[in-house]
């Protein structure tokens, strides 16, 4: 690998440095940094059980209150898949599928079944 080489002079002193192409950057940046993917089976809980008291609470449906016996099924950077044991409102108890992907826009968007 061949290096330019610039230099910076502060007063009297000339210091010499690498010049390295942007794209050499970027990949030193991409191969060093670690990323934390916050959307996962744990995280899209609290998302679940406040979309359900929204959406359900005015009309007497039983609410999605927590999820056991979280399981991820499939995750990657722009999806994650789950399932787990849904407790509602009601007391009831349901098998429960549910995840989130990232739309064309970069958001996320959550989804799940009510139980089956």
């Amino acid at each position: 690998m061949s290096y330019k080489l610039q230099c910076l002079c502060l007063g009297l002193f000339c210091v010499t440095y690498p010049a390295h192409s942007q794209t050499w950057i970027e990949n030193e940046i991409k191969n060093n940094l670690q990323t934390e993917f916050s959307t996962n089976c744990d995280s899209l809980v609290s998302v679940i059980t406040k979309d359900t008291r929204d959406k359900y609470t005015s009309i007497s449906t039983p609410t999605i209150e927590q999820i056991y016996e979280r399981k991820t099924l499939d995750s990657d950077e722009t999806s994650v898949s789950c399932r787990g044991v849904a407790l509602f409102s009601n007391s009831e108890k349901k098998l429960i599928e549910y995840g989130a992907k990232q739309d064309i826009y970069g958001q996320w968007v959550v989804e799940y079944n009510r139980g089956y």
